[in-house]
């Protein structure tokens, strides 16, 4: 197990290049790396910021790295991982509140 924002970084610190698959129950995308940036996203049938968008958004995805993998489409954008992990939600704890 491990944060997203922490295997992001390691990917790109690394300047890995391959496909990240995330999967959170019927959802399943993947990001492409190049170099340590992201080039390509897609989900759903979405695809670019869309997507990048809703997996950025997936909590608790289970993930699958292969770094053979090879993009046949081409690439959608060249984004440095530092601005992806600036895009990260942020989770905040819910708190209920006791209804009088």
């Amino acid at each position: 197990e491990m944060p997203a924002p922490e295997l992001l970084k390691s990917l790109g610190t690394g300047k890995k290049s391959g496909r990240l698959f995330l999967k959170q129950h019927a959802h399943e995308g993947f990001l492409h790396l190049e170099q340590g940036r992201v080039v390509f996203a897609a989900i759903a049938g979405q695809s670019g910021d869309q997507a990048l968008q809703t997996l950025l958004s997936l909590h608790q995805a289970d993930f699958r790295y292969e770094p053979d993998a090879l993009l046949l489409e081409p690439p959608q954008f060249e984004r440095e991982m530092d601005a992806v992990l600036q895009q990260l939600p942020v989770r905040r704890p819910s708190v209920s509140v006791p209804t009088v």
